[in-house]
């Protein structure tokens, strides 16, 4: 994201943040607005690790696409985010912002059962500090067998699910 973009963002997350003061939207729909617009950075929804079944399933389908039930689940709750960047009475700095947004818009790929209960569950960890693998498309997150494939392959030095305890990265929030 460049810096009009940015700053652009920022503009449209001072007029939700002031809408949500003033009582005229609610929290979803403010969660909604910003989420959107914060979203659209190589750092919105960005993949920071794997669980060992979501390997599987990428595994199971020779890391040629995504595997059906395999989604990007988020560590921080995005409403509870939403309501940290509204809670103070004065919009928070653009530097603040996007230090708060892009630090707890992190995920996870995991099974669609998994997605719930993501930061209780041991997760293999994805060195993606700029959002390059795994980023998002309008719907869902690009995935090339080249690119993400090739990566997932290397993450796993050892068959799925006979991982030790040090391969696997566990988040706590």
């Amino acid at each position: 994201m460049d810096s009009g973009q940015r700053s652009a963002c920022y503009a449209i997350y001072r007029v939700v943040h002031e809408q949500f003061r003033l009582g005229n939207i609610t929290l979803k729909r403010s969660n909604t607005l910003i989420g959107s617009v914060l979203s659209d950075s190589p750092a919105g929804w960005r993949v920071i690790g794997i669980t060992p079944a979501a390997l599987n399933k990428f595994a199971g389908v020779g890391f040629r696409h995504v595997p059906k039930g395999v989604q990007r689940a988020h560590l921080c709750d995005r409403i509870d985010t939403a309501a940290m960047v509204l809670a103070r009475n004065l919009p928070l700095t653009m530097s603040e912002l996007f230090d708060i947004w892009e630090g707890r818009d992190q995920t996870v790929l995991g099974l669609s059962t998994e997605n719930k209960t993501i930061s209780e569950t041991r997760y293999h960890k994805i060195l993606n500090p700029n959002g390059e693998l795994f980023s998002n498309k309008y719907v869902g997150y690009r995935y090339s067998r080249s690119r993400e494939g090739r990566y997932l392959q290397t993450i796993l030095p050892q068959p799925v699910g006979s991982e030790s305890r040090s391969d696997v990265g566990r988040q706590i929030t």
